[in-house]
Formats: structure tokens, sequence, C-alpha cells
């Protein structure tokens, strides 16, 4: 799908939801405009299984409410809704469906149903927390399908959104036409202006082949934040229309002085599943499970450090595995799993922060401009292992 078509497709959705909205038919008319769209981008295969998967999850969250079952079961049968989830991934990517954006393909199968999945398994999560109400079936569909976001998030949790769908609607137009044109402007100009350096072959003026590597990963960090960022701006803007605030997904990345800000100013939405879904739920029960085998009131603060440097790699392990099934994204996610837990131990060492209080500001300001700068190279190296396979890199460097 050609940005033109997409944006095309935005519109005259928002359209049709201006011309059809009723006063307390929003929901349904909403539900609608989502289905129409799906179709066209998906096809009726995929819109047929996210319709099952929005029932069954429905379905889970009122037995969940509704029912007197024993905390073990609930907890049984969201796991089997789990699997179910997994299953329904597994079945739509044998779709055949393909989204152009420029010059880069992506198949849509791994894309629009990946946001769904991470926002199927945090709706089942939040139901067993109990931040979820008993809902009804078009309340979820709207959730899981909410066409300004499918094919690349942002990402909301499921009371964020059903709070905005049950009050009227605020449109806010000059935020909406801010949000498309400067997602416009960077896909169109930012993007485009680095797209053909962002791979080392495309770098012709430097002899090194590695020099020419390395630099090549700086512009594609640039290309690939200017093409992300502008798409989730343009469907920040749609969802405006719509009056939807849609969370940002961005925060000045570059400008980030440790991994854990990156992660906190990158795919914003993104971070916040994989630390409520994974990441806290994984450490929690760790904790949980040592304390009670071991009968410790305390915790040691290095088998603490041991616990939360393994639920990084894992939550990572599994980002990468989310981005793909490919060796070198479960490789970038050690890479940043390690780096966050190399960043935990060394702050669990050392107080630099407290040392620098009492001495001159140049001392701070050289100590953050060093941990921006090595952010910023551990970040760029990293999206070697994201872009390209592993037997390439060999042949490259060795």
């Amino acid at each position: 799908m050609e940005l033109q078509l997409l944006l095309l497709l935005n519109f005259v959705s928002v359209m049709l939801f201006w011309v059809f909205q009723k006063p307390g038919r929003n929901t349904e008319t909403l539900f609608f405009i989502n289905s129409v769209a799906i179709i066209f981008i998906a096809g009726v295969y995929s819109f047929s299984i996210f319709m099952l998967l929005a029932y069954l999850l429905n379905k889970y969250n009122n037995l969940y409410n509704n029912t007197k079952r024993t905390k073990l079961k609930k907890v049984t049968l969201g796991c089997i809704f789990f699997v179910f989830i997994i299953a329904c991934f597994s079945l739509f990517n044998k779709s055949r469906s393909f989204v152009i954006y420029g010059d880069v393909e992506f198949l849509l199968s791994t894309i629009g149903s990946s946001y769904i999945l991470f926002k199927s398994i945090s709706y089942i999560l939040d139901t067993m927390q109990r931040k979820v109400e008993s809902t009804r079936f078009v309340d979820v569909a709207n959730y899981i399908l909410f066409f300004p976001t499918y094919l690349n998030g942002p990402m909301y949790r499921f009371d964020e959104f059903s709070r905005q769908m049950s009050r009227p609607k605020t449109i806010k137009y000059n935020r909406a036409v801010y949000k498309i044109s400067i997602g416009l402007f960077k896909i169109l100009l930012i993007s485009k202006a680095f797209q053909t350096y962002s791979d080392y072959q495309g770098i012709d003026w430097i002899v090194s082949e590695q020099v020419r590597f390395l630099l090549s990963l700086v512009f594609y960090y640039i290309y690939l934040y200017a093409n992300f960022s502008g798409f989730c701006d343009i469907a920040i803007g749609f969802g405006a229309m719509l009056g939807f605030k849609v969370p940002e997904n961005f925060n000045n990345p570059f400008f980030a002085t440790n991994i854990a800000d990156f992660w906190r100013k990158w795919h914003i939405t993104l971070s916040r599943v994989l630390l409520d879904s994974i990441f806290t739920p994984l450490k929690n029960t760790l904790n949980f499970l040592y304390t009670k085998n071991f009968h410790f009131e305390k915790m040691d603060k290095w088998f603490l450090l041991f616990i939360q440097s393994s639920c990084y790699l894992i939550t990572f392990i599994i980002s990468g595995f989310w981005h793909g099934s490919a060796q070198h994204f479960i490789v970038w996610g050690i890479w940043h799993g390690t780096g966050l837990s190399i960043r935990r131990i060394y702050r669990t060492i050392f107080d630099v922060e407290g040392s620098l209080q009492n001495k001159p500001v140049i001392y701070s300001k050289a100590y953050g401009l060093s941990c921006w700068f090595i952010t910023f190279v551990f970040v760029t190296l990293g999206w070697a292992l994201f872009k390209y396979p592993l037997d390439i890199l060999q042949e490259i460097f060795l």
C-alpha cells in the first residue's frame, strides 16, 4: 500500500465516521468503519480471525469478572487464551497481503498482527489485574482494530481507549493537521533523503567497506526514526480527527543519556507494554518464588540484581522475536537486554551522580556528554544487528 493510498484510506474513513456518527452510537459507527478499513487492508480471511479473537477476548473478560472460580483456575484460563492468541497470530501469518511504504516492503501479517498480539496480551493481563470491567464485543473489536494505529501503532491500553470511546468526541483540528504535516515532512523529506545512504552500498565515496558500513548505521538510525515516527505522527493526527488522543511514541531518542532513557524515548508505547506485560510480572514472580522457597523476608541485593538482569534479557529476547523470527532480531534483543543489565549493575556499584554533587558543573556536563556519546554509539551499533542478517555481518568484518 503506497503512502498516498494509506492517506486516502484514513481520510475516507474519517469522513465516513463524521457523516454517520450519532449521539450514543459512536461505538457502532466506529466498528463499521474499522471493519471496512481492515478488510480493505488485510482481507476478509484476516478480518475473520480478528473478529474471532475479539469475541473470545470479550468472552474471557466476562467469564473472569462474573464467575466465582478460584484464582488458579482464572490464571489457567488466561494462559489458555494466551495460547489461543499465539495460534491466531500464526494463522494470520499465512496470509499473503503486502504493504509497501515508499520503497520499503513489509509483510503485512508481521506488522499489523504484531500490534494486535501485544494489545490482546495486555487486555488479558489487565483483566487478570481487575483493571478492565465487563465489556462488550464491539468495544474489544474497536480496541484491537482501531484503523489509524493498525499498521504502525502507537499501542495503548484498553482502559485508555475505552474511556475515550465512551465520552463525547472533541475533535482537535489544529493538532490533527500539525501531526499529519509533521509526519509527511519526516517521511517525504528526511526519510527519503537518508534512505539511499542507510545501506552501506549506497555510500560510494568512501573506500573502506568497514567505514562505509559504520557511517551507514548513523544514516539508518536517522532514516528509521524519520520513517517510523512519521507514520506514528500520521496515526496520531487521524486519531485526533476521530476525537481520540493517541499516545506519543517518540520523544527525541537521539538525546538519550543511557540505554534505559533511550527506551523511554524510542517506541514509548512498546516499551510500556514490555514493562507492564513481561518485565514486571516476571520480576515479581521470581521475587516471590525466591522469598517463599528460601524464607527470606528481604532479598539479597546481588540476587535481586541477578533477577533484574535476567528479566531484562528475557524481555528483550521476546521483543526481538516480536520484530522478527530471524536470528539477528534475537541477537539485537540480547544486545539491548545486556546493555540494560550492564547499566543496572553499574548504577548498583557506582554512585556517580552522588559523587558529582560537590564537583564543579563542568564535571557533570562532561559526564552527561560522555553518557550521551556512549548511548548513541551503543544504539547505533545495535541497528546493525537489527537490519542485517548475521552472515552479512560476518562477511563485512571477518
